[in-house]
This record gives C-alpha cells, structure tokens and sequence, in this order.
C-alpha cells in the first residue's frame, strides 16, 4: 500500500483513484457495484479511460481501502467525462 488506508464509502457512479495506479487523470475508476460483508467493503470498478474496448469493459474488484479520492491527488473528476 502506497498511501494511507482510504476511509470514504463510496457511492455507485463516483470517480475514485486505486492506490497502485499513476496518478493521472486517465486512471480514474468508476464505481459500479458495492458488495459490503462484516469483513470489508468491495467495490466494483471500471477504468474510465481503458485504451481499447475490451479493458473498459473489464470490471474489477478492490477492496475500500485501495480507492482514493482523486482531488487528493490534484485530478478534479467533475471535469472528467467517460471515454474522452
């Protein structure tokens, strides 16, 4: 883990950041899908910004403590629109 444990519960359609991931605008993730257990959080995500169809199709699970808020990291997601 690069960076401390992230805290936020993210909602479906909010853009996160994954801690391993360069952190630049085209590797914002959005949130798809929550699978909350009494163990942890899941969220499913999809890469905004996949450079071909099938890796923007590709879902992934991560764990809550991996997504990062992207202003965190000077990315402002509100200007960011899927696929551009």
């Amino acid at each position: 883990m690069n960076y401390e444990e992230n805290n936020i519960n993210w909602q479906i359609g909010e853009l996160v950041i994954h801690d391993a991931d360069k952190k630049v605008e085209h590797m914002l993730m959005k949130v798809i899908g929550i699978n909350i257990t009494e163990k942890e959080t899941i969220y499913k995500t999809r890469y905004l910004f996949a450079n071909n169809s099938c890796n923007q199709r590709m879902i992934w699970s991560n764990d809550k403590k991996f997504l990062h808020d992207p202003k965190r990291f000077d990315i402002n997601p509100k200007n960011q629109k899927e696929g551009e």
